[in-house]
């Protein structure tokens, strides 16, 4: 990262000890508080692998009738309004792509937050068996922090909750996590939720900014299957169409514009 990249903001600077000492002490309570309550997630919740099984198909032709499937599809449908988050692309190795756009989410739900995730994970891992047949087992997961702002930051107590249900039902699924362009305030808000993070999962997060940082991603994905966020020259640009890519596209494909190669 260049020194500019890596320097505090003009507006930042001279900003007296006691402030930085008063955002310290709210972020170190803070941090417990979710702490607490990540440790008093239920047996229950932790093994719940029916609910799991009713997100993942819950937009399968033969649930289109089912009031539980039924309600699932409008949670999904109302979550994903916000175009937030979509399976698009493949690594060269076969990877399917978990991309993620903070800057349009501003609504916290738990229920739907934890079930979205739950979805589109399901989907990129059911996407990268069918592309190697079975060969590779993990995904690549991106977060596109341009235009992010602290508006745009989920509740810590929600992130303890998805990273509990991630940590006991999808261990060692992810080969990488790419944090793209994230704004200086993002700081923060890492500095409570990777507390919750284990460590080898820690060890996967990358933050990549700038062009020069962003040719390793070159190495990692062709252009025909990069979003534009990812580098100069990515072709898989546009908003996603989410009725198509929930009710047209199978769910162990990744979404594609029109009727290109999936």
């Amino acid at each position: 990262m260049s020194a500019a990249a890596a320097a505090e903001p003009a507006a930042n600077l001279g900003r007296g000890a006691s402030v930085a000492t008063k955002q310290t002490n709210d972020d170190d309570a803070e941090t417990i508080a979710v702490a607490e309550v990540f440790e008093q997630l239920t047996e229950e919740e932790k093994e719940d692998g029916g609910q799991v099984d009713d997100i993942r198909t819950c937009f399968d032709r033969d649930k289109k009738d089912s009031d539980t499937h039924r309600s699932i599809r409008a949670m999904l449908e109302g979550r994903y309004e916000s175009k937030g988050s979509v399976i698009r692309g493949y690594g060269k190795k076969g990877q399917a792509l978990f991309l993620n756009y903070p800057r349009c989410e501003t609504k916290w739900d738990e229920e739907s937050f934890v079930a979205g995730n739950i979805y589109m994970l399901e989907r990129a891992l059911a996407a990268t068996e069918r592309r190697t047949d079975g060969k590779v087992t993990k995904i690549l997961n991106f977060y596109d922090y341009n235009g992010y702002t602290m508006r745009n930051s989920p509740p810590p107590l929600l992130i303890a909750r998805l990273m509990s249900d991630l940590r006991d039902h999808w261990p060692d699924r992810l080969e990488g996590v790419y944090i793209v362009d994230s704004p200086w305030i993002f700081r923060t808000f890492w500095r409570i939720i990777k507390v919750f993070i284990d460590p080898v999962t820690i060890g996967l997060v990358n933050f990549v900014t700038g062009e020069e940082q962003k040719e390793i991603l070159k190495g990692m994905i062709d252009e025909d299957q990069a979003a534009p966020f990812m580098y100069e020259g990515g072709k898989a640009e546009g908003e996603a169409d989410m009725r198509r890519f929930f009710y047209d596209i199978p769910t162990d494909m990744v979404y594609t514009v029109g009727h290109g190669k999936i």
